[in-house]
């Protein structure tokens, strides 16, 4: 990016049921790691602003992220139009431990799509998804021994 250009900003929300871990994902977002503990309802920001870096081809960008947390709010259905305006993305969370989360899906997916135009760039996220697990399943069929994080294709995780 040129001098004195501004970063892309974009507004990602967390949808799921109560429980499921959208706060502790939002914190390891936020923080760069995991918060030990239970997270009560109030005692935490519902919105983190956060610039993180991007690869594109052999150019590093900087890209302005705007993520929200439901903040327990679910429980109550009392999420209001304003959580989801304007929003690039959404993030479906649920939890393996609780397997009725992952049938809620539809029920959160059903919301996004009546408040937000979901939908954009589906094609091109499905397309990278299938690109990195080609690699990745490339890279385990053959001789090289380089980590993938190494090579590029994952960025750090802390898990």
């Amino acid at each position: 990016m040129a001098a004195g250009t501004r970063s892309p900003r974009f507004k990602m929300i967390l949808l799921g049921d109560f429980g499921v871990g959208k706060t502790t994902l939002f914190h390891r977002i936020k923080l760069g790691r995991f918060l030990e503990g239970d997270h009560p309802p109030g005692q935490h920001s519902y919105t983190c602003e956060k610039t993180l870096p991007l690869k594109l081809n052999s150019r590093n960008c900087q890209v302005q992220i705007s993520l929200w947390d439901t903040a327990g709010e679910e429980r109550f259905l009392s999420l209001s139009r304003s959580y989801y305006r304007d929003a690039d993305a959404v993030l479906l969370v649920y939890s393996l431990q609780h397997l009725l989360s992952f049938d809620s899906l539809l029920h959160w997916l059903y919301l996004a799509r009546q408040y937000c135009a979901d939908g954009e760039n589906v094609d091109r996220s499905l397309q990278e998804m299938l690109e990195r697990l080609f690699l990745r399943n490339e890279f385990q069929h053959s001789s090289l021994h380089l980590p993938l994080q190494d090579a590029g294709y994952y960025g750090r995780c802390g898990c």
